[in-house]
């Protein structure tokens, strides 16, 4: 499992004001099983991170859905109630439970790796 943070590159000086970092975290076969919201500063989205990584651990800061097209999937909160992050599609409630029991297993220690999109 890794932590990606992602700047995009499209981002220019003429767009300071619109979101330029996100993350996302994905299995050891690269399919992602959290991403972020959109984040304006570096420091946002690593913040954004740091809440993921803790509150990973803690079962009230999963909000379990299903989309209209019959598939499961999650969002994990912040402390304050936000919406942190939102998983991947998953067939099944079983397919999303073990996605949470990755996270909570791996994310608390994962490395961050920086790149650039677009």
């Amino acid at each position: 499992m890794k932590i990606l943070l992602k700047k995009n590159s499209s981002a220019g000086r003429a767009e300071q004001n619109s979101a330029a970092f996100s993350f996302s975290i994905t299995d050891d076969q690269g399919k992602m099983v959290l991403r972020s919201e959109s984040y304006r500063s570096k420091d946002s989205a690593k913040k954004g991170i740091r809440a993921v990584k803790k509150h990973c651990l803690d079962d009230k800061r999963y909000i379990l859905n299903m989309s209209s097209h019959g598939m499961y999937y999650f969002n994990l909160k912040s402390a304050n109630g936000v919406i942190v992050a939102t998983s991947g599609m998953y067939s099944s409630e079983a397919d999303r439970h073990a996605a949470i029991r990755l996270l909570k297993s791996m994310a608390p220690i994962c490395e961050v790796e920086e790149t650039v999109v677009g």
